[in-house]
């Protein structure tokens, strides 16, 4: 799947006489190159290069979109980079050597490494002081001020924020709702359209989007990128079918991303229409009257009623919208899931180390934690760790 980058007219979209401008998001501007200046600041700070092998070791690597930035990103960085993996390799398996698997620290590094990241670490701190900037903006503006910013970072801004300025979010975020779908049906079958939409929506995703598709020479990676493309004419088929949206339409904006680069109008407008469903703010339901008018008479209360489970989660959840698990997030847990499950049974059967490594050949490091986590028979972690072991060795030398 391709991710070109099309410059978007800076037009404007009138509909019902309301006139939508194009978005430009004061955050996802100061976030663009933020990660071209992370690797550009490890060739320049001696310290971070000094303690930058024990974090890709900790982390157990990049993230699949950061290792492709890192061998792409210059021939000078590039060889920074393979350097830092080189020592960082040696210093992983002098820990899983010293170490069993039993280990706190090692037990801490298998079950962090798929959520960890160095680069994505860096992004996420950048990202946090820029909707800080934003919310002290927001605070001390006009009620017509608001910074401008995206569907993404509003929805960021009016999840930390207190009446009346969540308020005030909350109606941006519906008229930036609109002005997506208006845009979308607009022009359902332009490319530039979709582009505009994202521009309304995230346009960092646009710039930070891969540009060709990557390929992996990990057998679970490539199970999870098979999973994805299933998934997707699934959702194409249900979309012509008439099928309910909660069971293949997206809820998160990674995956809205790749529906709204399909071919296919009818998925794009609902995957957008599903995703604005789920990601605006639901009104609480207000209290049913009686039949003849009359308001309903209190309750005795009960002592336990500050432990009722089901009281607490209704106060909490009042006035803000609920989180629906996105099929696309599921459909590639389970696809990773069972690409795992199956190599461990395969180790498992395998009569010694040498096929035990030729099986794990190409497996990353993330997935490699994945598979040392759930592999449940001593022989078999022991092996896998053996393995992971010799090839961070042969890797690093």
């Amino acid at each position: 799947m391709t991710f070109d980058a099309v410059p978007v007219p800076a037009s404007t979209v009138r509909e019902d006489g309301n006139v939508y401008a194009a978005c430009d998001c004061v955050v996802c501007e100061q976030l663009a190159g933020a990660d071209d200046r992370y690797f550009g600041k490890l060739l320049r700070d001696g310290r971070l290069r000094q303690t930058l092998a024990q974090t890709i070791a900790t982390s157990m690597g990049f993230c699949v979109r950061h290792t492709a930035l890192a061998i792409s990103s210059g021939a000078a960085k590039a060889r920074a980079m393979q350097t830092a993996v080189a020592e960082a390799g040696r210093h992983l398996a002098s820990l899983l050597e010293r170490s069993g698997l039993q280990d706190e620290l090692i037990q801490d590094i298998l079950f962090g490494a798929r959520s960890r990241c160095p680069a994505c670490a860096y992004f996420h701190r950048a990202e946090g002081r820029a909707l800080a900037r934003a919310l002290r903006a927001a605070e001390h503006a006009k009620r017509a001020a608001l910074p401008d910013l995206c569907f993404v970072h509003t929805q960021m801004l009016a999840q930390r924020t207190e009446p009346p300025l969540r308020g005030r979010l909350i109606r941006q975020l519906r008229v930036k709702a609109k002005a997506a779908l208006a845009v979308l049906v607009a022009e359902p079958g332009n490319g530039d359209s979709t582009f505009a939409v994202q521009t309304v929506l995230y346009p960092l995703g646009r710039k930070g989007s891969p540009r060709m598709p990557m390929t992996s020479p990990c057998p679970v990676c490539e199970a999870i990128a098979v999973a994805g493309q299933q998934r997707l004419q699934a959702a194409v088929d249900n979309v012509r079918l008439e099928q309910p949206g909660w069971i293949t339409l997206p809820t998160c904006r990674e995956h809205l991303l790749e529906c709204l680069v399909h071919a296919d109008t009818a998925l794009r407008r609902a995957a957008l229409e599903r995703y604005l469903e789920v990601a605006l703010p639901g009104r609480p339901p207000s209290a049913p009257a009686s039949a003849d008018g009359e308001p309903q008479k209190r309750r005795k209360r009960r002592r336990t009623r500050w432990f009722d489970s089901a009281v607490a989660t209704s106060t909490m959840t009042t006035g803000m919208a609920l989180q629906e698990p996105c099929p696309g997030c599921d459909a590639r847990e389970i696809a990773g899931r069972r690409a795992v499950a199956s190599l461990i049974r395969k180790a498992t059967r395998a009569g010694s180390d040498d096929a035990v490594a030729a099986l794990t050949a190409g497996v990353c490091l993330k997935h490699f934690a994945e598979t040392l986590i759930y592999a449940s028979n001593p022989r078999t972690e022991q092996r896998l760790s053996r393995v992971l072991c010799a090839a961070l060795r042969v890797d690093s030398s």
